[in-house]
């Protein structure tokens, strides 16, 4: 099989869902606003905002993108969030809530998405905005595979989890 890409380009994935709720609580506690959070007991500030576009900037530096960057989310309340994502040229895929308004589905689809990528690319760089640990097994096979992983997120949250166990060194 041969491979696309190059091994300086980026793939970008969001996990928004995991993005805007860690979010919620890590600006309410930097920024000492919002409401104490009944079942965290910590400030949640839930008119929380964020700016993909400006995300996506910081994120990628300059470098070369490798093809639309993806974003994995339930499906809010309002429609026009997602519109607004995929305005900032990314592609959106959601799911909704199951019974008891708890996400589904979600972080399989990230895993899904990063495994299509590794198989199907020259071995680059992956920029993952997520912060727990469901995705290090498929982190390590990437890094066994020659790719570069960089780790965004909030830094009240448990991304270093994503990073390194007793068995595997750190990953950047």
């Amino acid at each position: 099989k041969v491979l696309t890409g190059s091994s300086d380009t980026l793939y970008v994935i969001v996990d928004d869902s995991n993005l805007y709720i860690e979010g919620k609580f890590a600006v309410a506690e930097m920024e000492c606003i919002g409401v104490v959070d009944g079942k965290r007991k910590s400030l949640c500030f839930n008119q929380l905002r964020l700016d993909y576009g400006r995300l996506l900037k910081m994120i990628q530096k300059g470098r070369t993108i490798g093809e639309n960057l993806i974003v994995v989310g339930s499906i809010p309340p309002t429609d026009s969030l997602w519109e607004m994502i995929r305005n900032d040229g990314f592609t959106v895929k959601t799911y909704p809530r199951n019974a008891e308004n708890r996400e589904k589905r979600v972080d399989m689809k990230i895993g899904q998405y990063m495994n299509r990528i590794f198989r199907d690319k020259v071995p680059g760089m992956l920029a993952l905005v997520a912060g727990d640990g469901d995705f290090q097994p498929v982190l390590q096979d990437a890094v066994l595979l020659g790719w570069m992983v960089e780790i965004y997120f909030w830094n009240s949250a448990n991304s270093l989890e994503l990073l390194c166990d007793e068995n595997t060194p750190p990953l950047g």
